[in-house]
């Protein structure tokens, strides 16, 4: 079992030394993204310790594959937008520096802005590396040749003294094997 899919399942049990887990496992890196954002260090410690809290309250809807630091990073950026949406819209709040108030409406935007997620998008190049990697060895070979040195089917046919179909039935299981694997991101 996973060390997510084991935290999971002892988060489903109630098992309050999974949420120590969590704790220790994911902080630092919530809160160093969270700081990105919010800048106060106090505001930051807060959603991150918010966002496990609702981690632990909702863990009995969670799937036994749920990747848990996706799952908290979605909540903790949700959270900033939350907090940097109250200096956006509400021109009563005080912010006594217009730097800062221009920091927070561009951490806003940035926040925001679905196609921009630096620390998913790094887990997720993780994943599908993995996934390449736990690919049988001549699935991978050629699934690498053709994707990563744009080699045609024959060319891979011909360096791997396979046949083209074979070289095909590779890529397909390839991506379908990928696919299957990143489905949950």
């Amino acid at each position: 079992m996973k060390k997510d899919e084991y935290i999971v399942a002892s988060m489903k049990s109630d098992d309050q030394d999974a949420l120590k887990d969590v704790f220790r496992l994911y902080f630092n890196q919530l809160y160093a993204f969270a700081i990105q954002f919010v800048i106060d260090r106090e505001i930051a410690r807060e959603i991150v310790h918010d966002s496990i809290l609702r981690f632990w309250q909702h863990r009995h809807k969670l799937k036994d594959e749920t990747n848990i630091k996706a799952y908290l990073l979605k909540i903790v950026r949700n959270l900033c937008l939350n907090h940097l949406k109250k200096y956006k819209d509400n021109p009563v709040v005080f912010i006594p520096d217009d730097q800062i108030r221009t920091v927070f409406a561009l951490n806003y935007a940035v926040l925001a802005d679905q196609s921009w997620d630096p620390m998913l998008a790094d887990e997720f190049e993780e994943v599908i590396s993995a996934s390449i990697s736990s690919l049988p060895e001549k699935c991978r070979n050629v699934f690498e040749l053709s994707r990563f040195e744009n080699l045609s089917n024959a060319e891979i046919a011909g360096k791997l003294e396979i046949s083209v179909k074979t070289v095909e039935g590779h890529i397909t299981e390839a991506i379908k094997s990928i696919r299957h694997k990143i489905s949950k991101y």
